[in-house]
């Protein structure tokens, strides 16, 4: 069974990447954009991080009896060999770059994948889960109904949480909520003490 699931999370995963690699590939080359070294980097980043989120999440829909955790280390080894996949002395190297890359990756992906899911479980609710950049551009285009306190409040917050909790309501939204979805509670209450404190007052 193991096996079957990881096939499965591989083929996802590499045919989510190939397809973004494609896309965001033929996107530069329309704009008539140079595609530099930096680009290729950005859409190499952009791509495994869309393979990461969809294997996995795919992966949890088809195989719902498998505990997620194992579905998620199952993407990670697929990940890693196609990043140190080469067989030459470097190989080492190349390993513990592709597990860089994957702590760089999967940390966004993980991100996007709370705000999916957030989003879907909530949105009955009227509420919806979004990202730094997502309530960056909510801020700038007007269309967040807080005080202007808390809104400026919350533009210094880049660093302190993962995700926003918005709630749509008489065609106004507001954000309600502040979270942190990656690191240990430990690590969180040691680093972001004051920050949640401030949270909880505002």
């Amino acid at each position: 069974m193991p096996q079957i699931i990881k096939d499965y999370c591989h083929k996802i995963y590499i045919k989510t990447y190939l397809s973004e690699i494609k896309r965001l590939s033929d996107t530069i080359k329309t704009s008539n954009m140079a595609l530099s070294n930096n680009k290729r980097d950005e859409i190499e980043t952009a791509a495994q991080k869309e393979a990461i989120k969809c294997a996995t999440l795919e992966g949890m829909r088809a195989f719902a009896e498998e505990d997620p955790a194992s579905i998620w280390n199952m993407v990670y080894g697929i990940h890693v060999h196609r990043k140190s996949g080469v067989k030459d002395t470097d190989t080492i190297a190349k390993i513990i770059a592709a597990d860089q890359s994957w702590k760089k990756s999967s940390g966004h992906a993980f991100e996007e994948m709370v705000k999916f899911l957030g989003s879907e479980a909530l949105r009955s609710e009227g509420i919806e889960i979004v990202l730094q950049r997502d309530l960056s551009l909510i801020i700038k285009n007007n269309q967040l109904n807080n005080e202007t306190r808390d809104i400026s409040w919350l533009k210094g917050q880049k660093s302190n949480f993962d995700l926003f909790a918005i709630v749509h309501k008489d065609n106004n939204n507001f954000c309600f909520g502040c979270l942190q979805c990656k690191t240990s509670i430990r690590d969180r209450v040691s680093r972001d003490r004051e920050p949640s404190i401030h949270a909880g007052n505002e």
